[in-house]
């Protein structure tokens, strides 16, 4: 989606990209940690194991946050 502003070339296919890369990015850590918790709660998961895939879901969200700074 254009926003109001002019850009030069193909910037604005790049902060596009990089829109829907932020986007993928939170989703994906979402939906890590919302199945992470499930698990654990539910003891399929040991505490490590929990504690690993609870860390990737906070580095992706992380991600998305440092793309989303980068923009602006």
């Amino acid at each position: 989606m254009r926003t109001g502003k002019v850009h030069s070339g193909s910037s604005w296919l790049l902060e596009l990209a990089n829109r829907h890369l932020c986007w993928a990015f939170a989703a994906t850590g979402a939906a890590l940690f919302a199945i992470t918790v499930r698990l654990a709660r539910g003891g399929l998961l040991t505490r490590a194991q929990s504690v690993y895939l609870m860390r990737n879901a906070m580095h992706l969200h992380g991600l998305a946050i440092r793309i989303l700074r980068r923009q602006r």
